[in-house]
């Protein structure tokens, strides 16, 4: 009887354990994921950014295949256009 006690506040002690780590992964994940959702944020912003860009870019490209007279240039052929 004394052995099986024992043994039953073993599993309780480890069982007590068990939960305490699982609370602690619970924390951690929670912190991961509101890591990542900063991160996110920020690469969305990011690529809004880069989407502007590419459009004034693409502008520039626009007006200067104008003023070289290439009103009607291919698309692929503007990383063919040294000035």
């Amino acid at each position: 009887m004394l052995k099986r006690d024992n043994l039953n506040r073993e599993n309780n002690e480890s069982i007590a354990e068990l939960k305490e780590e699982i609370v602690q992964i619970k924390i951690d994940l929670e912190a991961l994921l509101n890591t990542l959702e900063k991160y996110s944020s920020i690469v969305e912003k990011q690529t809004d950014i880069l989407d502007k860009v590419c459009e004034k870019l693409d502008k520039i490209t626009n007006t200067l295949c104008k003023i070289l007279g290439l009103n009607g240039y291919d698309k692929d052929s503007k990383s063919n256009i040294y000035i």
